[in-house]
C-alpha cells in the first residue's frame, strides 16, 4: 500500500510539473503556485501518509 501511495506522490509532482511548464508563458505566477503546491504541499502529505503506512 505504501509504494502505491509512493508512486501517487510521484505522478502528482510529475503533472504539477507538466502544468507548471504549460502555463509558463501565459502566466507566470500561476505557474509558480501550481508547481508549488503540487510538489511540496500535495506530494508532502501523501509522503507523510506513505511514511505512516510503512511503520
Amino acid at each position: 500500500m505504501a509504494k502505491w501511495i509512493g508512486v501517487l506522490g510521484i505522478l502528482v509532482g510529475a503533472i504539477g510539473v507538466f502544468f507548471g511548464f504549460y502555463y509558463l508563458a501565459d502566466d507566470p505566477a500561476r505557474s509558480l503556485e501550481i508547481v508549488t503546491i503540487t510538489t511540496v504541499g500535495i506530494v508532502g502529505v501523501v509522503g507523510l501518509c506513505s511514511s505512516c503506512l510503512s511503520l
